[in-house]
């Protein structure tokens, strides 16, 4: 509600007349505007489609995106979850590049370790559209953490992007808060009308849609 349908024509008009008698010197005034589109027909896809935790570099692209030319140039945002119910976090904020290669952390053992990869698409006027893909990220045994910020950390010192401590910071919170949902995987959850386990050791998160 209180919103107008993308791709349509509104027409504004203004009425005026003698004030107190509307039958005297009427006139109007109208002016009819396009409303702006999101970009469509895109796809977003990812290689390899599995790999180890922090090891294996992920190269997420997008493209076949359509729009207005004076929508033009598009840019373009990734991210990634590893549940349904957790927050999307970045791998590369808004750019002109429509490809970013990066390292994931672990998905759940509940969602066989399932990690979603998002690209949000915007045209020039800020309007959008978005599409996802999904990896198989397995855990790594041979991981050592520390040593995983300290190699990047050197690395964000000789290249200077930005988005590699964004990558580092959600790689590492991710990894660090993950939960042991070996016995509450995707079935045994659903067959209680739950979200996979994501959170909580061993429970299932919250009450899928249309149940309480």
């Amino acid at each position: 509600s209180n919103s107008f349908l993308p791709g349509s024509t509104v027409t504004f008009r203004l009425n005026a007349h003698l004030a107190g008698d509307s039958s005297k010197f009427s006139a109007f005034s109208e002016m009819s505007v396009k409303v702006n589109s999101p970009p469509t027909g895109g796809t977003v896809s990812a290689t390899p489609l599995s790999g180890d935790a922090l090891s294996t570099i992920f190269t997420a692209s997008s493209a076949g995106w359509l729009d207005d030319l004076e929508d033009l140039p598009l840019s373009y945002q990734f991210q990634y979850k590893t549940s349904a119910a957790s927050s999307l976090l970045v791998l590369q904020a808004r750019s002109p590049s429509n490809k970013v290669s990066t390292d994931l952390p672990a998905g759940p053992d509940s969602l066989n370790n399932a990690v979603t990869v998002v690209c949000s698409v915007y045209d020039n006027l800020a309007a959008w559209a978005t599409k996802s893909t999904a990896v198989t990220v397995r855990e790594n045994a041979d991981l050592d953490i520390e040593q995983y910020v300290t190699d990047q950390l050197d690395s964000f010192d000789s290249v200077g992007d930005v988005n590699m401590i964004s990558q580092l910071i959600g790689n590492v919170a991710t990894t660090v808060n993950k939960v042991n949902c070996s016995n509450a995987n995707t079935t045994f959850c659903a067959a209680l009308n739950r979200e996979a386990c994501a959170a909580t050791p061993q429970t299932c998160s919250s009450c899928l849609d249309g149940f309480v």
